[in-house]
């Protein structure tokens, strides 16, 4: 989520400002645990045997996949809610 939400959207779903702030820890948490673990960068172990890594590393990788995951619900969360804001505007513009 690049753009924050407005005076609007948060007085109708004030949920959204603190999703923004959840957005941009999650975002600072991957950043960081790539930049202790660059290993991790470009790995998709899916489908081939993982090079020998550390526990810490292991649950680093885990942490980044729930991250995506976490981030990806957050998103989907966002876009359904900021459609149901557009949709009431258009009904309140439609309404003069």
């Amino acid at each position: 989520m690049k753009q924050l939400p407005d005076p609007w959207q948060l007085a109708e779903s004030p949920e959204l400002g603190v999703l923004h702030v959840l957005d941009a820890a999650l975002t600072a948490s991957s950043v960081a645990l790539v930049a202790a673990f660059p290993e991790l960068e470009d790995a998709d172990f899916e489908g081939e045997s993982p090079p020998a890594l550390s526990t810490q590393s292991h649950l680093a990788d885990a942490i980044l996949t729930h991250i995506a995951g976490l981030q990806a619900a957050v998103l989907r969360y966002v876009v359904v809610t900021q459609r149901g804001y557009r949709s009431q505007l258009v009904r309140i513009d439609g309404d003069f």
